[in-house]
């Protein structure tokens, strides 16, 4: 049986932030070292970031497969005629397990998802100062009346 490479792509994209995940977990987001990851996913360091550019990548690929699994189970539950209430209390009570359980994590994945740097480290996206705009209307030599 031949199996097709963007499935082993999926899989191994999968093992990592699985694999990252549970490192992260255990002993946070800084502490981890990519190698750290590569070793728990069986991966090379290099081929680590051919799936994903950074760690804080490798944990939001984590938690939005958990929030797609929410998703899913609420849908399917409400096409099989659930109370819509009770649904989204299930979905809301599963988002806020997850803030709990990990919550040493969610500062990580708030900054990552709002685009802040981690305090003490500058912003890239932060904008630039604008420089001062010329007053309205610019002065000129002469006005007419």
């Amino acid at each position: 049986m031949k199996v097709d490479r963007h499935e082993q792509d999926e899989a191994r994209r999968d093992r990592i932030a699985r694999a990252a995940f549970e490192l992260f977990a255990r002993s946070g987001l800084e502490a981890t070292s990519a190698q750290d990851i590569a070793r728990a996913a069986f991966v090379s360091r290099t081929n680590l970031y051919r799936y994903f550019p950074s760690k804080i990548h490798m944990l939001l690929a984590h938690f939005d497969k958990a929030v797609q699994a929410s998703r899913d189970d609420a849908l399917e539950r409400l096409h099989a005629g659930a109370n819509p209430q009770q649904v989204w209390d299930k979905v809301m009570a599963r988002m806020a397990d997850l803030g709990v359980r990990y919550r040493h994590l969610v500062g990580a994945v708030g900054q990552a998802v709002l685009g802040a740097a981690p305090l003490g480290a500058p912003n890239p996206r932060q904008s630039l100062p604008c420089p001062s705009r010329p007053a309205w209307p610019p002065p000129t030599a002469s006005r007419r009346r």
